[in-house]
């Protein structure tokens, strides 16, 4: 599989360096609330595009209202608590990285939601227990959506909020997230760019097994924008998808 120009000393390079190189806690406004962001866990300053998603998951979860919503990939869990702010009733968030659940759990107790969001160190769903089975009406992951020529096990948890080599997260989620799901009713989305990864690959990977993607929502920089612009350039399209299950002859 080949890289492509997102990847070394491209965008995907620069957003690393740039957060590596910050050594102290942030604290940032996200949607009017205030969050720590620690260093080495992936922080929306450097990438504003984060901040299209985020918005677009709270108009979903003010339309849904799910009873039990789970995003995958929390970082500093920002999403997690907005999404709980705004219409979840309980949350379930995971990482990685040990470094972003303590980073989240902080966040957490800063909003005084511990009895209404959950964070988890967790592998997709390895780390899942088995009552989380056919429970979410709502899942979300802003996941690393491009391919990178090196080992995961090679990665740090860090490479690994920007990276996911042969896709093999994005993979292993597609593959077991149907069984999380609420059945009939339970709906899960995707932050993706068309400009920024290969949408053959992630239609590809998402046939594989057994789903379509449909576009929900999509927006496009222009120049000048504070979404995206700056880091990405004007016409850059950033979209959320979400996966329909296909029908077997």
């Amino acid at each position: 599989m080949e890289e492509i120009d997102y990847i070394r000393g491209g965008l995907g390079d620069k957003l690393l360096t740039q957060i590596t190189s910050i050594q102290e806690k942030t604290t940032i406004l996200i949607q009017g609330k205030s969050f720590v962001i620690y260093p080495n866990v992936f922080n929306p300053i450097v990438y504003s595009a984060t901040l299209y998603f985020t918005r677009s998951l709270l108009e979903l979860v003010q339309h849904m209202k799910p009873q039990h919503m789970l995003e995958l990939g929390t970082g500093a869990g920002y999403n997690a608590i907005l999404g709980a702010l705004n219409g979840a009733t309980y949350v379930t968030c995971t990482d990685v990285s040990q470094i972003a659940v303590n980073n989240a759990q902080e966040n957490i107790d800063n909003h005084q939601l511990g009895n209404r969001v959950t964070v988890i160190r967790s592998d997709v769903f390895d780390s899942l227990s088995s009552e989380c089975k056919y429970k979410f009406d709502l899942i979300f992951w802003n996941f690393p959506f491009v391919h990178i020529n090196k080992p995961a096990s090679e990665l740090t948890d860090l490479e690994r909020c920007v990276y996911d080599p042969e896709h093999e997260g994005i993979d292993k989620c597609l593959r077991d997230i149907k069984q999380f799901l609420v059945p009939d009713r339970g709906r899960a989305f995707f932050a993706f760019s068309t400009t920024l990864a290969s949408m053959e690959q992630f239609s590809d990977v998402a046939a594989k097994n057994n789903w379509k993607l449909q576009l929900v929502n999509e927006y496009e920089t222009t120049v000048g924008d504070d979404i995206g612009f700056e880091e990405a350039g004007a016409g850059a399209q950033l979209g959320i998808y979400e996966i329909i299950e296909l029908k077997r002859n």
